[in-house]
């Protein structure tokens, strides 16, 4: 009778997805290397980490048969395409576009937006970071986590003004659940930049009252909410205007040229008549 359990030498009892060796090691359980045999593994194109087929994300705009390790490396790879077919596009909006829109399936997961940014400043050449230090996670990284807009006023206005106690609490709160405030090398100042970079090009201050402002407003405006610049140039009000009562026009009198002949009236002077004595 067979033994119930089939003893494979030098064999964990693993699958190819949960094994995990150093990344300078290439090296396969025994199944995975049948997979190989049958073409069913393929490379991550940004990464080049081997992987199942079927347990990885595909680029379906590409006629090749792309494929990457899961969706940061999927949106690394297109921010910086975009990038590099029109370069009037921003990088950082690109990487926003993946993560937040809702046209994307990004938007429903929580991701990384430093480390795919880092990532496409890799693709594209702007950065000379190592890849697999890249790829680590790091203190200051910040994910596509949404926010209210008291805490977009407050993250926006805590470099310009002195925030109240319960503000500071606010932002205290949201560096926290952003970042690891704990590591020795944390930086607020740097770690504000981050956060402040997530608003860029969509929000704003407004100059009179510093409060928090889409661009679109503060452009209409110039530099001002419409509540301050409605103060700031008031409309006269109808129900209390004055109006003065209309002047008389005085016709003008034309020039007299010497050709001019005026009539002359003569007035005939009646004598007095001598008036009867009474007495």
């Amino acid at each position: 009778m067979l033994n119930a359990f089939l003893i494979i030498p030098d064999y964990e009892p693993t699958t190819a997805v949960n094994v995990r060796y150093p990344r300078n090691q290439k090296r396969l359980d025994p199944w995975a290397k049948q997979c190989e045999g049958r073409g069913t593994l393929t490379e991550c194109k940004l990464c080049k980490k081997q992987g199942i087929r079927s347990k990885m994300i595909k680029l379906n705009s590409s006629r090749e048969d792309v494929r990457f390790c899961d969706l940061e490396h999927l949106y690394a790879y297109k921010a910086a395409q975009d990038v590099e077919y029109n370069p009037n596009y921003n990088l950082w909006t690109r990487v926003r576009h993946y993560t937040e829109s809702s046209r994307n399936a990004g938007h429903s997961y929580d991701l990384n937006q430093s480390r795919i940014f880092r990532l496409a400043q890799i693709q594209i050449g702007e950065s000379n970071e190592d890849l697999v230090h890249a790829l680590e996670p790091q203190y200051d990284d910040y994910s596509n986590q949404g926010y209210t807009y008291d805490e977009v006023n407050v993250i926006i206005r805590a470099t310009h003004i002195e925030l109240t106690e319960t503000e500071e609490q606010t932002l205290q709160r949201i560096l926290a659940e952003s970042f690891d405030m704990s590591h020795p090398d944390f930086d607020k100042r740097r770690a504000m930049e981050n956060l402040r970079r997530n608003f860029a090009g969509t929000a704003g201050l407004c100059e009179s009252c510093t409060m928090v402002k889409t661009n679109d407003e503060l452009q209409q405006y110039r530099n001002l909410c419409k509540e301050c610049y409605e103060e700031a140039h008031p409309l006269p009000d109808p129900e209390t205007e004055i109006l003065s009562p209309p002047t008389p026009s005085v016709p003008e009198v034309s020039n007299l040229s010497e050709s001019t002949i005026l009539p002359i009236i003569e007035l005939s002077i009646v004598a007095p008549s001598k008036l009867p004595h009474l007495f």
